[in-house]
């Protein structure tokens, strides 16, 4: 028995040729490159975003805890910003108003307590208090006013900044104190982890409490 290897072309069909597969893969090559620096810009945007929001909600987060204390010493009340003789100048813990934050520096970012927050090394947080000019809310004034501006530069080791800031006013609502002892939320501070080891993002605001005795739940 005689075996015959039958080849059969069908017409209009044919294999594409090694010349035809290279100008293909070529192409293709000259598509993905757009492609990919488009990819690479977009994770490059996101990650600076990411890192922006960081750096501003440190800067928050220090200025809610600035906001919550007094406008000024009662017993100097027009005094220059600073910290009050006798207060530790090293410690945020002894702070109780505006003027003792006048010119605080600390690098890593720490919590009232002195306890450096994780994963912030390098990070460094600057506060600075002046008197602003109550007819220009936008100068400053060399000498007392009712008006001071608070502001909160938080930056990272290459020197990227994110700066808030804030007027306060001293017969404004976070000054006024209520006519009887009662407890207020003055402010709210969230953390929030992205995996085990991954960075931290917080962010904090202080809370003006108008409520009136009567609407406020005050033990008798």
């Amino acid at each position: 028995m005689v075996k015959r290897n039958l080849r059969v072309r069908l017409p209009g069909h044919r294999g594409g040729s090694l010349a035809e597969t290279i100008v293909c893969l070529a192409i293709v090559g000259l598509l993905m490159v757009p492609a990919m620096d488009l990819l690479g810009s977009v994770a490059r945007s996101s990650a600076i975003d990411a890192h922006a929001e960081q750096l501003t909600s440190l800067s928050c987060d220090l200025l809610a805890e600035v906001l919550q204390a007094s406008f000024a010493d009662p017993e100097e009340p027009t005094r220059a910003p600073g910290v009050d003789t006798g207060e530790d100048a090293s410690s945020r813990a002894t702070f109780d108003d505006l003027d003792d934050y006048a010119g605080w520096t600390e690098n890593p970012p720490r919590d009232r307590d002195g306890n450096a927050l994780p994963g912030l090394n390098g990070y460094r947080r600057t506060v600075s208090v002046t008197f602003a000019s109550a007819a220009n809310p936008n100068a400053n004034s060399s000498s007392a006013t009712d008006l001071k501006r608070v502001t909160v530069v938080s930056a990272d080791a290459f020197g990227t900044q994110a700066a808030v800031s804030c007027l306060r006013y001293r017969y404004g609502p976070w000054s006024v104190e209520p006519g009887r002892e009662a407890a207020f939320v003055r402010s709210a501070t969230v953390q929030v982890r992205l995996g085990a080891d991954g960075s931290v993002l917080r962010s904090g605001t202080a809370v003006l409490n108008q409520l009136s005795l009567e609407d406020a739940d005050v033990g008798q």
